[in-house]
């Protein structure tokens, strides 16, 4: 993701995750990408924001390898026009 649509205030991370409070957990497995909606809330540890998430073990993508390092993207839902 370009620097330029990264938000690192705090403040605005934590106001977008508590009004929407659900990302999309994109994941690949046997080269077949696996997409889920998951609830998430942000918690705080060490100084540092924690994003937190869960997956329902009736959702195989719990199952796919967890990343190292991994990285957050969020947007807000699209309204019909």
């Amino acid at each position: 993701m370009p620097t330029s649509f990264g938000v690192s205030n705090e403040g605005t991370l934590a106001s977008f995750v508590e009004r929407y409070g659900f990302a999309t957990l994109i994941s690949g497995s046997a080269g077949e990408l696996v997409a889920s909606h998951i609830p998430i809330m942000l918690q705080r540890s060490g100084g540092k924001l924690i994003l937190v998430g869960h997956v329902a073990r009736a959702n195989a993508q719990w199952e796919h390898p967890t990343v190292q390092n991994p990285k957050a993207q969020a947007s807000s839902p699209q309204r019909a026009s």
